[in-house]
């Protein structure tokens, strides 16, 4: 339903200033409203409220509000989309191509966002920008959540059934020290370059080429340093502040590392592996080089003669604690050698163990609080939040940008701007009922129509059912 022009416009035509409100209302239409459900309005800064319903237009300068109930998905023309939450206002300040480039600009007021960015923040990211409060936003191509809580996440909070109806994927260490060219592979076969900072998520690789090295801490404080000319893989990758049986499968499939075991390991040793083609070492919390198919060809003394040089080979050499390797008892100062069906202890260790410059791990500074996040994720205190499910955003701070990357959220203080990294995903944002843009089909607005909003939240991996008797 579109409300008229009132008399004052009447009033403004016959004091010749009618172009006034010629500007306001021939916008451009920058996007449509995809669904509707309850109270949703958009107002221009000249003229009257608009009641949104599905296939209306969204014009550059509305700003858009929602009721207690109310909520509303929008389909944007740079193929961007957005869910307001209700009780949210949001202001669509610039959203155009300008001869500069395109150019985006948007004002959170209050509530909540979740949005799929579009063409626009691919295409040229430094133009997008979203103000939330204190805080400012910038995207880089991604899917995220903002939120301005003030009591009423708490709320959420308390009212939580733990059930996270979204599969995050989970960001389980960063980089702390690199040299040379590094890059981690994900499972499907994608490439980024790791650098100090950069990110490693559960099935990544991360390979080193010559003369490179690359440090990477783990959210339990396991430290790993990757040799040069080397291939890593975290296969598996579970752990938080309060499990009870945290686990972690590394393989080390070519080259060298060096490890030292942190909380995980200690709190649940049976959980923590890591293997070669030939060998699998198993962990009593400790320190330790392990190295992986290499130098079999160099003499290596065993009790049956030298090594095979056509065989694989797998080294282990501890310098704290102790590993069982295949089954056999490594302790400090010992090395341990693999290759076909022989395991043994050699009785000098190889001189490429200590024919290196990468560091060994125990003498990395590494903070976990400011790598990780210390606030837990489910206090819901007031303050403004972002999420970030694919990609990655970051928020403008006095000190430069604070990434935001996927699996991970912050908490932004409303009255200083200071940013806090969470331990993750906030439970009220993960379980959220109304849905991210990309979730939204059919069968949820179909829902929404027949049960309104006493529906619980669902994501596309559900199925919904209705009998009559």
């Amino acid at each position: 339903m579109l409300i008229r022009p009132s008399k004052f416009v009447s009033v403004l035509a016959g004091l010749g200033i009618a172009g006034l409100w010629q500007v306001a209302s021939v916008a451009a239409p920058i996007g449509e409203v995809k669904f509707a459900h309850g109270a949703a309005t958009a107002k221009q800064a000249v003229g009257e409220i608009r009641f949104l319903g599905k296939g209306m237009k969204i014009e550059q300068g509305d700003t858009l509000t929602t009721g207690q109930r109310g909520f509303v998905v929008l389909n944007m023309d740079d193929e961007g989309r957005m869910t307001l939450r209700p009780n949210s206002e949001f202001v669509i300040e610039r959203y155009a191509e300008q001869a500069q480039g395109e150019s985006v600009v948007v004002n959170l007021v209050r509530g909540g966002l979740r949005s799929l960015s579009g063409l626009f923040a691919k295409r040229r990211p430094s133009s997008y920008r979203l103000r939330a409060g204190v805080a400012t936003i910038g995207i880089r191509g991604t899917e995220f959540d903002v939120r301005i809580c003030t009591d009423d996440c708490q709320t959420e909070v308390a009212n939580n059934d733990e059930k996270n109806r979204r599969s995050l994927q989970p960001l389980v260490g960063r980089v702390v020290l690199s040299r040379g060219e590094a890059i981690a592979e994900t499972i499907d076969g994608a490439t980024r370059r790791l650098a100090k900072g950069g990110r490693i998520y559960m099935g990544d690789a991360i390979v080193t080429q010559k003369g490179a090295f690359v440090a990477v801490a783990l959210r339990d404080d396991t430290r790993t340093v990757i040799r040069p000319s080397s291939r890593f893989v975290i296969d598996q990758y579970y752990f938080e502040p309060e499990m009870e049986q945290p686990s972690a499968i590394f393989r080390l499939v070519n080259g060298g590392l060096r490890a030292l075991t942190g909380a995980l390991a200690k709190r649940n040793p049976r959980g923590f592996r890591v293997s070669t083609k030939v060998a699998t070492i198993g962990i009593r919390g400790t320190g330790f080089d392990l190295y992986a198919d290499e130098h079999c060809a160099e003499g290596v003394e065993l009790t049956g003669g030298e090594a095979p040089a056509d065989e694989e080979c797998s080294f282990v050499n501890v310098w704290d604690g102790a590993v069982d390797m295949n089954g056999m008892p490594v302790e400090s100062g010992d090395t341990g050698f693999v290759t076909g069906d022989k395991t043994e202890m050699l009785d000098e260790t190889p001189d490429f163990f200590s024919d290196t410059d990468a560091p060994r791990p125990d003498q990395l500074e590494v903070d976990l609080n400011e790598l990780f996040g210390t606030e837990p994720a489910d206090s819901g205190e007031p303050g403004i939040y972002v999420s970030v499910y694919d990609g990655e955003t970051f928020v403008d701070t006095p000190d430069g940008p604070v990434d935001i990357a996927v699996g991970e959220a912050v908490r932004i203080d409303p009255d200083t701007g200071d940013v806090t990294r969470l331990t993750g995903p906030p439970p009220f944002m993960i379980n959220d009922r109304y849905p991210l843009p990309s979730e939204f089909d059919d069968r949820i607005e179909n829902a929404f129509e027949f049960f309104g909003d006493d529906i619980d939240g669902f994501d596309n991996r559900d199925s919904m059912e209705c009998r009559i008797n």
